[in-house]
């Protein structure tokens, strides 16, 4: 069962494995919005967490696909993961450090001669700097100054535990059981509520029932786009708006929904609860006159 973590009221999913199930098995999308391990600093390309729709949440419940827990947030939880953390930055910081000593070893014993070659020509060229200030360096002191090179002096350098690289856990690692991270399965999910939100889900469902792929429609002006297959091979095909079933639309909204739609080769779908609470559905297209 998919384990959905509720965190400020945003429902999360930590593990990509349960990601890859939501996609492939329950033709559920989500949003990633997590930073990749290996690209930091960039947006183009993200990780999980997967944010999930409420609407897809509400679907995934009710299908018993999925259980909703929270992070547990008592004082003495919080402080022991605390305390494990600390430990565990100790300890992989010590690793690394270990680990860098070797390699430098291992590289000063490839280049031993080079840097041999290199550390005397320094010492000469610091007894020539002597004897030009008019310093008297006998040639014994000047061989003795030679034969005190240290050789292992690039080893001696170490990192700091803020330049130490970190794992990026999907989950809590430091629970002996996965369900000791978490509360018991919260009962608190009470989308939908208003009669907006009841459409919503009632149209997600609909779609859903049908072999539809959802995302977010916002960035075409409506709550859903829907797909004939993974938005990552198909492009969306319509444009979901849902309504009240009472809502007064003017003339030139519809007009606007159809154009807009049409510009970029969508269909725009209104979508509204019918007196006897299913979801219904009427489809705008643009085709002009001649």
């Amino acid at each position: 069962m998919i384990k959905i973590v509720l965190l400020n009221g945003t429902p999360l999913v930590f593990n990509a494995d349960e990601c890859a199930i939501l996609r492939e098995k329950h033709r559920i999308c989500g949003q990633l919005t997590g930073c990749l391990a290996r690209a930091p600093r960039q947006n183009v390309q993200l990780g999980v967490p997967l944010q999930l729709m409420p609407e897809e949440v509400t679907l995934l419940l009710e299908k018993g696909a999925a259980r909703l827990v929270g992070y547990k947030t008592d004082a003495s939880h919080c402080a022991r993961v605390q305390a494990l953390y600390a430990e565990y930055i100790k300890t992989i910081t010590a690793e690394q450090i270990e680990l860098l000593r070797q390699e430098r070893r291992r590289t000063f014993e490839e280049k031993r001669a080079e840097i041999l070659e290199g550390k005397r020509r320094k010492v000469q060229r610091q007894i020539e700097a002597r004897r030009s200030r008019g310093e008297t360096i006998s040639e014994e002191d000047a061989g003795r100054m030679e034969n005190e090179i240290v050789l292992d002096e690039e080893t001696d350098k170490d990192i700091s535990e803020e330049h130490s690289g970190v794992q990026i856990f999907r989950e809590n690692p430091w629970v002996k059981d996965k369900a000791d991270a978490f509360d018991a399965a919260l009962d608190g999910w009470s989308y939908p509520q208003t009669e907006m939100e009841r459409v919503r889900c009632a149209a997600f469902k609909d779609l859903h029932e049908k072999g539809f792929f959802m995302t977010n429609g916002v960035k075409f002006g409506g709550d859903f786009l829907v797909y004939p297959g993974d938005p990552v091979r198909f492009h969306s095909f319509y444009i979901v708006k849902c309504i009240p079933r009472d809502a007064a639309l003017r003339p030139t909204e519809l007009v606007t929904f159809g154009r807009l739609a049409s510009n970029v080769k969508k269909t725009f779908v209104l979508y509204y609860l019918h007196q006897d609470g299913t979801a219904r559905s009427v489809s705008i297209n643009w085709t002009g006159l001649s």
